[in-house]
């Protein structure tokens, strides 16, 4: 029985177990059973032992290759991250670290191109979510790895088996083959494992959706195992020569052409495996989402909320997560074993209606295959509710039609489609208020048509005023009352830019007061889509980078009205500065006791609070400094200025040490950040054009720390 290594870093990649007697029992632990995320083989088959990830590991790098590509490094390991993308801090306040994935690699390359302009994915998957931990159930994702021989290092050998790409971790000079590998006999390999996977999967699992077959509605949920078949088909069409031998042909016609016979009889669904399907249900599959009387809405509302239709499910194990991750339930569970497997609601295996089940709709909204599925709308039961927020001038907007747009693109359709209504298409004339200042907003807003003013009160009109030069642009500004304050920006309809975004991401009130200027539509988006539309890790970067650029254009010119670093900055000199560094300005969202920074540490960016409170301390001084930091202030901006304080400038106090931390910074409880890296800040006083800026600042360095100028 193998002997478990101690779990502190030791500094070498992997490590060999050593051996102990067999029978040995008291030796088992428990937390060997996972094989896959603790153990790994190298090229010749040998078990040996994988190191956690550590916060070290955050800033090493390693060289690999994925079909075929020039050498690129990825980092060794990233800040684990919660379903939001917020990351995770242990309870000392140190990062929660977890290795780089071959997945997370592929995903920093540039997309495939197909012919006709289409896409694919270069690595499939069907049991993994990016903001789910992989468990490397499916084996969807499988690629063949080529490292280097640890008996001679001028030599590679491939892997004895294909390895699961969303969960396997990089290593310094992997090669890496998916089905997209120029190298045919690698890219076979895959393809055939993929296809094995993907027949017997669909040919068990991939029956008709039953609001289709049996209420005759649209299809409720994208079934990922028909995404899967279309990544094979466009495989064997951009590699039409791999199709040579007869079985290659029958392969590659089966998934093409379907003209040869299945090469899995397909199981029909079992009745009796259809849990909570009401049959007598109202079918309110209308165009119009509110035709539903109060009698149906009672009958609806006293169904069970969810189906569950075994005959679909794939035990992908991503329901389980979505209840025990994503959601803090711990509902759903397998039982069972071989074949019986299935997935159980409590340890009774109840029903999913009679389980301790919140109805939340997260295990539905991941589904893969609509395994569980909505028996009802949310807008289904409540049609009052409707009404309150469609009339003459607001539609609700399709998801059909959401799932071409930039943004929704890579949602769930059983999402979209539970929550019809959610996103409304709003018509307005110049004058409309959409939002005003003071209110706490649920709602964001896409501008698809016309203008939009942003405007707050007791604020200074803009010398210039973006888009204004249209004539039925000013026309609208003249027109706005008083009372909102002056238009301080015009929005101009973009499909990848939200507005009022900020409200519903922080649940503050709102900091201005949206008002259209022309007439034009907008596309109005509850917060619930707008927080699973930030699950998608490419829109949640997009938006966390507004998010940040819109808080910085906030929070500086007010730090250039007090006495802090930027009390000495004109108007115009604070415009430049944030225009230059608002790009690469990052939110960064704390729990609270999470270190920030600790004294001593190098100045490398600084950080404005856009919302919660941050305390300082310092073991040099004996404990907590000052009272705490609140939002609107800012911190660490000193300390990076006498990091690229020049020479030539002698009056630095001699008590200071340039570019070093004075003291810890520390949430006190969710706190809200803009950090600003160092690089950006450096690179804009360092302009010729902005050597005033430049000298102003240590000035007033020089006067924040008790000197004279």
């Amino acid at each position: 029985m193998a002997e478990r290594i101690p779990s502190q870093p030791t500094g070498e990649e992997t490590m060999i177990l050593t051996l102990r007697p067999a029978g040995d029992e008291s030796l088992i632990d428990e937390s060997l059973a996972d094989e896959e995320s603790i153990f790994a083989r190298d090229p010749f088959g040998k078990l040996i032992r994988v190191d956690r990830p550590t916060e070290q590991d955050l800033a090493k790098s390693v060289r690999i290759k994925i079909d075929g590509s020039d050498w690129f490094e990825v980092p060794k390991a990233v800040p684990a991250t919660d379903a939001q993308g917020n990351v995770k801090y242990h309870e000392d306040g140190s990062t929660v670290v977890r290795a780089t994935t071959i997945y997370d690699a592929a995903k920093r390359m540039k997309p495939l191109k197909l012919a006709d302009n289409q896409t694919s994915t270069r690595i499939p998957i069907l049991c993994h979510q990016d903001h789910q931990t992989p468990v490397a159930v499916c084996r969807a994702c499988v690629v063949q790895i080529v490292s280097i021989d640890p008996r001679d290092p001028t030599k590679k050998r491939e892997q004895r088996k294909l390895l699961p790409a969303c969960q396997h971790r990089v290593e310094e000079g992997m090669e890496i083959h998916t089905l997209w590998s120029p190298e045919t006999k690698f890219r076979k390999t895959v393809r055939a494992s993929v296809q094995t996977l993907y027949e017997l999967l669909a040919g068990d699992h991939c029956h008709p959706d039953r609001d289709q077959e049996l209420r005759h509605r649209d299809s409720k949920y994208r079934n990922e195992l028909h995404d899967l078949g279309e990544t094979l088909h466009a495989n064997w069409t951009a590699f039409p020569g791999d199709a040579s031998a007869p079985r290659e042909l029958a392969d590659r016609d089966r998934v093409c052409a379907g003209v040869a016979p299945p090469r899995f009889a397909a199981k029909p669904p079992n009745p009796d495996l259809l849990i909570g399907w009401v049959d007598d249900l109202p079918d309110s599959a209308t165009t119009d989402v509110a035709a539903v009387s109060r009698a149906d809405a009672q009958r609806i509302i006293t169904s069970p909320p969810f189906v569950v239709d075994h005959n679909n499910c794939i035990l992908c194990d991503r329901c389980i997560r979505a209840c025990s991750e994503v959601k803090p339930f711990k509902v759903i569970g397998r039982s069972g074993k071989g074949g019986t497997t299935q997935i159980a609601f409590d340890l009774r295996d109840l029903p999913m209606a009679e389980s301790s089940c919140r109805s939340c709709g997260e295990c539905m909204t991941t589904c893969p295959t609509g395994a569980i599925s909505f028996q009802y709308r949310v807008m289904d039961a409540s049609p009052n509710r409707l009404a309150q927020v469609l009339d003459a001038a607001t539609v609700a907007v399709e998801p059909d039609e959401l799932l071409q747009h930039p943004l929704f693109g890579r949602m769930s359709k059983a999402f979209l489609e539970w929550n019809r209504g959610a996103v409304r298409r709003r018509q307005v004339e110049p004058g409309d208020v959409i939002a005003e200042e003071g209110e706490y907003g649920t709602t964001a807003f896409i501008i698809e048509e016309g203008y939009i003013a942003v405007c707050r009160r007791g604020a200074k009109a803009p010398t210039y005023l973006p888009n204004a030069e249209k004539a039925q642009v000013a026309s609208g500004v003249a027109r706005i009352p008083a009372k909102y304050g002056p238009a301080l920006f015009v929005q101009a309809p973009e499909p990848n830019e939200p507005v009022g975004e900020m409200a519903p991401m922080s649940h503050a009130r709102r900091n201005a007061t949206l008002i259209a200027v022309t007439p034009g539509s907008v596309l109005e988006i509850d917060r619930n889509v707008l927080f699973v539309m930030l699950r998608d890790p490419k829109n949640r970067d997009k938006l966390d980078r507004l998010y940040a650029q819109r808080a910085l254009f906030e929070i500086l010119p007010k730090l250039a009205q007090g006495t802090g670093l930027f009390g000495c900055l004109t108007p115009e000199e604070v415009k430049a500065l944030t225009g230059y560094v608002a790009p690469s300005a990052q939110v960064v969202r704390a729990q609270p006791n999470y270190v920030i920074c600790r004294e001593g540490e190098p100045a490398d960016e600084f950080y404005l609070i856009r919302l919660g409170f941050v305390g300082l301390s310092s073991q040099s001084q004996g404990g907590w400094l000052r009272p705490p930091l609140r939002q609107g202030d800012s911190f660490g901006e000193v300390a990076f200025l006498t990091r690229i304080w020049p020479a030539t400038d002698k009056r630095l106090p001699a008590f200071i040490k340039p570019g070093v931390r004075s003291a810890t910074c520390t949430s006190l409880d969710h706190a809200e950040l803009i950090r600003v890296p160092g690089d950006g800040f450096a690179a804009f006083l360092k302009k010729p054009e902005n050597a005033g800026t430049f000298q102003k600042l240590r000035d007033q360095c020089i006067r924040v720390y008790g000197g004279t100028a």
